[in-house]
């Protein structure tokens, strides 16, 4: 019969958590097995990397922990019990079960500062096993390689930064050569249109010479075909109006051609500076294309090299 019900229900919630810390954690390695053998263990754990065994120590502490705290907790309950001896109760029952627990949780704790002793030499084994140091070379290797490639994309983003006033200057550059061209093609097309007006122009002046010419040849036709006096002089009057015309005529058809000449030499100028202009700025922007690709290659080399 239970003559403790108040303590014995905290000994039993004892029991049953520490019960069931090993039910739950046997495949984890907390529960206590007959055959256990530290080289088989070491053996079996040789593939663990160092990171789950440190794991496996820390859960094993926690573990020890909470069974000091549970021996506490227990220490509390025995004061209880040895009160309720001191106040008249049967101490054999409480006794017995409470020497048992502390039993139990004694080697409890041994076979867990076991294991932990089992853990830490199956770190320092593994800590000391080639494969792992060679893993550990091989990470440590990897992290200055990524180190590398990190600073290399710092780099590249400091060139990239650092390109992009350049290449809008390119772009704006692009951009007025284009209008030139534009302009130039504008030009050209003017000055074409001119070219066939005056030459239009020079057509109709040279067809009214040729009229006039004829005109005179058969009014000297009929003055030797004989005329009257007054006709002679009417027509000598005529020819004359018809010289100035043509005088005048000629006066502003030279006019106009050294006006239209001059604009045209101008505008020959101007064109031929636009196309100079814009030769000067594609051979600029073929060379700015050349450097960039240049020094495009030349990153891709770097960054080739530093990979292998």
């Amino acid at each position: 019969m239970n003559r403790y019900p108040a303590n014995q229900g905290s000994i039993d919630t004892l029991n049953h958590a520490t019960y069931h810390n090993s039910g739950t954690n046997g495949n984890r390695g907390t529960r206590p097995h007959p055959s256990l053998d530290p080289h088989q263990i070491i053996r079996s754990s040789s593939t663990r990397n160092i990171e789950g065994i440190r794991n496996e120590i820390s859960r094993l502490t926690e573990v020890f922990n909470e069974k000091k705290d549970l021996l506490d907790s227990l220490t509390v309950t025995l004061t209880t019990a040895r009160r309720e001896e001191l106040w008249g109760h049967t101490p054999a029952l409480a006794e017995e079960s409470v020497m048992a627990e502390i039993s139990h949780l004694t080697k409890r704790n041994a076979f867990l500062k076991h294991k932990l002793s089992i853990a830490h030499d199956i770190e320092k084994q593994l800590a000391s096993d080639w494969h792992v140091i060679n893993k550990q070379n091989e990470f440590k290797a990897v992290q200055k390689q990524i180190g590398k490639i990190k600073e290399e994309i710092q780099t590249l983003e400091v060139v990239r930064q650092r390109r992009k006033p350049r290449i809008r200057e390119i772009d704006s550059e692009v951009s007025r050569a284009r209008y030139l061209r534009t302009k130039q093609r504008a030009y050209t097309s003017e000055a074409r249109i001119q070219f066939k007006m005056l030459t239009d122009e020079l057509r109709r002046i040279t067809k009214e010479d040729i009229k006039a010419h004829d005109r005179c040849i058969h009014l000297q036709e009929q003055l030797k075909s004989g005329i009257t006096i007054k006709e002679l002089e009417a027509l000598k009057k005529s020819i004359e109006e018809q010289e100035k015309t043509i005088q005048n005529l000629l006066v502003e058809e030279q006019s106009c051609r050294r006006r239209k000449e001059i604009e045209r030499e101008e505008k020959y100028k101007v064109i031929a500076k636009e196309q100079q202009d814009c030769k000067l700025l594609e051979n600029e922007v073929i060379e700015l294309q050349r450097q960039l690709l240049d020094k495009d290659l030349e990153f891709h080399r770097s960054y080739q090299f530093s990979l292998s």
